[in-house]
């Protein structure tokens, strides 16, 4: 399950707005899922932040527990991609 929100540069006081898009993406995810498989589909969570430009300290950011997201009981932080960048990169 991948969430993706799409900016082009991210400043500061975008990572809140980033973090609750993707967290919602999970949460809407997460209900779609126990509706089909009644709780007992589990899958890997990779919330992604697709960007144009990313100062690099806003990166370390990213990785911290204030802006995990949160999916099935389990955490993960969200994972950077620069625009023209492999997607697959951001899976494994």
């Amino acid at each position: 399950m991948a969430p993706i929100e799409l900016k082009g540069h991210v400043s500061m006081h975008d990572l809140d707005g980033i973090r609750d898009q993707l967290q919602t993406g999970a949460e809407v995810a997460e209900e779609r899922l126990a509706s089909v498989g009644g709780g007992t589909v589990r899958v890997r969570l990779r919330p992604i932040l697709g960007f144009s430009r990313l100062h690099p300290f806003l990166s370390r950011y990213l990785t911290t527990a204030e802006y995990y997201i949160e999916m099935q009981g389990r955490t993960q932080h969200i994972r950077p991609l620069e625009c023209g960048s492999r997607v697959k990169e951001k899976l494994e």
